[in-house]
């Protein structure tokens, strides 16, 4: 049975991020909800915590461990997007290649996004940070931004919609697809205050999100994004 264009657009989405390095960095909540409570102890297990989603889609708190070996490949997973956008050009006709395009580009827009503004603030957010895991998010910048540009560079202007990826500010309203991460949702505010029922952060390594938490984060309402 051929794929569907759904399918092939999932497909695409997910490598996008699987691998992928981030953390949710406290002082952008601080900043865009101010009445949020935030800075309540029950959510220091969620903050400024590196998490790492691996290729397979297993993901975990980096703390001390390492993530160069799964980052630097990150450039040869997106090749595989490259080289199956440049065959279905071929192959779709022009309406549904658009299609499949301009929504892979909106969902890259985010991670070009993101990943830079994450590598230009984890030192200011996590102080301690180690330098392979700085590296790391230095790289995973440089290869969405590499890939952004290629793709710009060797599909005609017709074939999509095209906006810089680095215009804009992350805003409140893109918090809420933030807090489907992490189980932030659990978190319910009420009139007595914070209900929480987050652990504080611990030494050892632990899941913090499921795959499917994840896809939500990435893919569904960011940057008003749908997967």
């Amino acid at each position: 049975m051929e794929e569907s264009l759904k399918d092939k657009h999932q497909r695409f989405v997910e490598r996008l991020y699987k691998p992928f390095i981030f953390y949710i960095p406290r002082r952008l909540y601080t900043e865009l909800d101010p009445k949020g409570n935030w800075d309540h102890e029950k959510f220091d297990g969620v903050f400024d915590t590196v998490v790492l989603i691996k290729e397979d889609g297993s993901n975990q708190a980096l703390d001390d461990g390492p993530s160069n070996f799964y980052i630097l490949p990150k450039g040869l997973v997106l090749s595989k997007n490259t080289y199956d956008l440049f065959d279905l050009k071929e192959k779709q006709n022009d309406p549904s290649f658009r299609f499949l395009l301009d929504n892979y580009l909106k969902n890259l827009v985010f991670y070009v996004r993101i990943s830079k503004w994450m590598y230009d603030n984890i030192i200011t957010d996590i102080k301690e940070i180690r330098k392979e895991t700085l590296f790391s998010f230095e790289k995973q910048m440089e290869i969405f931004q590499e890939h952004w540009n290629y793709l710009q560079e060797n599909f005609k202007k017709e074939d999509h919609q095209t906006t810089n990826p680095l215009e804009g500010e992350i805003k409140k309203e893109d918090l809420k697809t933030v807090n489907n991460l992490i189980n932030i949702p659990n978190v319910a505010k009420t009139e007595h205050g914070i209900n929480a029922k987050l652990k504080p952060k611990k030494k050892e390594k632990k899941i913090l999100v499921t795959d499917e938490e994840a896809e939500k984060f990435l893919l569904k309402t960011v940057f008003k994004v749908n997967s």
